[in-house]
């Protein structure tokens, strides 16, 4: 194989084939897609198997408002809730999605260490913040303890599909 330049693009004396040239391009597009994600998301117009290897390259601690806007593959929210949860999954109780049970178990879990600050406060921003990331993807929260006194109002607000139960 030649190049338009007329040199010879061979490898160790072999000829690489057109697929090779288009496996290696494709991979290089992977690994510039997945080196600048968190700065220029994509999902659209991505075909299905390189969006498949591109959230398989992704970072597990991606940041949670671009993660749940632009990630939707099962097996990167399954990893992450390998990182974040104790061993006892029970995604049965959270729609069979692994984003879902992500979402709902991460926000439970910043409920619950809130402590004694109040929901208007900086941590209470950041609560409300993990909130409204997580709006399309919780629709119940179980709390085990609250150590403090949010406004649970100002919560149920900000994710407006949920269904809130204190145990």
């Amino acid at each position: 194989l030649t190049h338009p330049s007329g040199e010879d693009i061979s490898e160790n004396g072999n000829n690489i084939c057109k697929s090779q040239i288009r496996d290696c391009l494709s991979d290089r597009c992977v690994a510039v897609v997945v080196s600048n994600f968190e700065r220029y998301p994509v999902h659209e117009n991505v075909p299905a198997g390189c969006m498949r290897e591109i959230t398989s390259r992704l970072v597990r601690d991606l940041d949670l408002k671009i993660a749940s806007e632009f990630i939707f593959d099962e097996s990167y929210w399954k990893q992450r809730c390998y990182q974040l949860l104790p061993k006892n999954y029970q995604i049965n109780e959270h729609g069979l999605t692994w984003k879902q049970l992500f979402f709902e178990t991460h926000l439970q879990q910043c409920l619950e260490e809130l402590g004694s600050h109040e929901l208007e406060g900086r941590h209470g921003l950041d609560l409300l913040s993990v909130a409204s990331y997580s709006q399309n993807y919780t629709f119940t929260l179980k709390t085990q303890q609250l150590l403090g006194h949010p406004n649970i109002d100002l919560l149920c607000q900000a994710v407006c599909n949920m269904r809130c139960e204190v145990a």
